[in-house]
């Protein structure tokens, strides 16, 4: 199914989507049911990489590969990947050995977890490379999940590049933050491909994000062009998973930028960058 920006550019009232008047609605329909597919891929030394995909309605649409947040599993984040589903995009979620969903995540501490997060991204892209050649791929991701999607676009941590198959795009929603000894100030310059930010005023960790405006840091130090920064007023760091506004306007802006970036269209592009800010949030674009 081939959906149009104009079908992405949305308006969320109540918490329901619907489209900009005179525009086609977002959702193809309400009785649409999405039912994911789990599973499991070989790692190294004998290690399952467990996924879980939402294929989208429609077989020519973009893919995205999501990183859950540190401890969160990929079920935490349906109504999103529900949304993507419907509007053409596919979902490929690991599980990893941080999250929840597996019964030794408490044995898996920090060091030992990066580098397996490190080597399932590459997994999961060589995965899609060859189940799903020739659509384009983004990678997306949730808190500490969204640093590894940012790696896979171009960002180099003090652990060095992370290379692989290009990527159309980043979204990532509520960076980790300048994890000491991991970001360096200079480790976003290299993002050179479309990034989409999502943020919010309240969006603290603490321990980790003691300050809701560093999660801008990525924004502000990529390389320019292409890049949006979207900070919802009150957004916390759970606004990609909590149901409400924020995180059914960041859904479709989502949507919006798979669509806007997922193709060759410049016009469509140009047309995603006229998003403006409200009384719910700001939009910035460099």
């Amino acid at each position: 199914m081939r959906w149009t920006l104009l079908a992405m550019a949305v308006l969320v009232a109540g918490g329901e989507v619907s489209a900009h008047p005179g525009h086609a609605p977002l959702v193809a329909s309400a009785n649409e049911v999405i039912t994911p597919e789990r599973l499991d891929l070989p790692a190294s030394k004998g290690r399952k990489l467990a996924i879980t995909v939402w294929p989208a309605l429609g077989n020519d649409g973009p893919v995205v590969i999501f990183g859950h947040g540190l401890g969160g599993e990929p079920e935490a984040y349906r109504g999103l990947f529900e949304l993507w589903a419907m509007t053409g995009t596919t979902v490929v979620a690991p599980i990893e050995p941080d999250s929840r969903a597996n019964s030794d995540h408490d044995k898996v501490d920090l060091p030992t977890g990066f580098g397996l997060r490190t080597e399932d991204l590459m997994i999961a892209r060589g995965y899609v490379a060859q189940r799903f050649p020739k659509r384009p791929v983004f990678l997306a991701g949730h808190s500490y999940g969204s640093l590894f999607a940012m790696m896979g676009g171009g960002a180099v941590t003090a652990a060095g590049p992370l290379n692989g198959p290009p990527v159309a795009g980043v979204v990532a929603f509520s960076t980790p933050g300048k994890i000491q000894g991991v970001v360096k100030p200079d480790s976003f310059a290299s993002l050179k491909v479309p990034l989409l930010l999502v943020t919010g005023t309240e969006d603290t960790v603490p321990g980790f994000v003691p300050d809701a405006a560093d999660h801008r840091f990525p924004f502000d130090s990529a390389a320019p062009g292409d890049k949006m920064l979207v900070t919802f007023k009150g957004g916390a760091h759970d606004l990609a998973i909590r149901p409400g506004l924020p995180s059914s306007v960041s859904a479709a802006l989502s949507a919006a930028f798979f669509e806007a970036y997922g193709r060759p269209d410049p016009d469509a592009r140009a047309e995603f960058r006229k998003f403006k800010s409200t009384g719910t949030y700001t939009v910035e674009v460099r």
